[in-house]
């Protein structure tokens, strides 16, 4: 489904990373460009609290023809998806998180995590067999709970542990990319 490469920091950051250890943002995500290749539904996030800040890669994406899609959690710690586009009008969540406001317009802009072909997860921590934490509300393992979808978690090295300690809630990631490197743990 994905060529998963590397993974950068910031946008600022992206050409230290490429000199200093071959990576590429663009291709972790969609892989090289290839003719006739389906685009992606992709969750993704905007960072905040020091998360990994992938924004540098989200024109390229978007010029590839995949569609992103952000979160929005729900008064009862529920969270779906909605269509992020260049000019999608912006709301803050309740913990000060840039989301799309709702489209009466377009009832199809909005779609649980099993609605997506791919989701990218923030964590605050991360281990070598895929477990993560995050802020702690488990938003993302009851949207994961369910879904068939490729999970890429996200962080810096210096987050990455040998092995949590998982919760029977707790959603096993496909991928672990930290600026360092790739561990390939179920994604396809």
């Amino acid at each position: 489904l994905l060529n998963l490469a590397g993974i950068g920091a910031t946008a600022g950051d992206q050409e230290l990373l490429v000199r200093r250890h071959g990576v590429d943002v663009g291709e972790l995500l969609c892989g090289p460009e290839q003719p006739g290749r389906p685009p992606l539904d992709v969750g993704w996030y905007l960072a905040t609290d020091g998360e990994v800040d992938l924004g540098g890669v989200v024109d390229e994406l978007r010029d590839r023809g995949h569609r992103l899609w952000l979160p929005v959690v729900g008064p009862d710690t529920t969270m779906r998806f909605r269509r992020w586009e260049t000019r999608t009008e912006m709301t803050t969540n309740r913990y000060g998180i840039p989301e799309p406001v709702a489209s009466a317009d377009d009832p199809t802009a909005e779609r649980p995590a099993s609605g997506l072909d791919v989701v990218i997860v923030p964590s605050v921590v991360l281990d070598r067999v895929g477990h993560r934490v995050g802020f702690g509300a488990g938003y993302y393992d009851r949207a994961l709970a369910d879904a068939t979808v490729t999970t890429i978690g996200v962080g810096f090295a210096v987050q990455l542990v040998e092995e949590l300690t998982p919760q029977p809630w707790d959603v096993t990631l496909d991928v672990v990319v930290t600026d360092e490197g790739v561990i390939r743990l179920g994604a396809t």
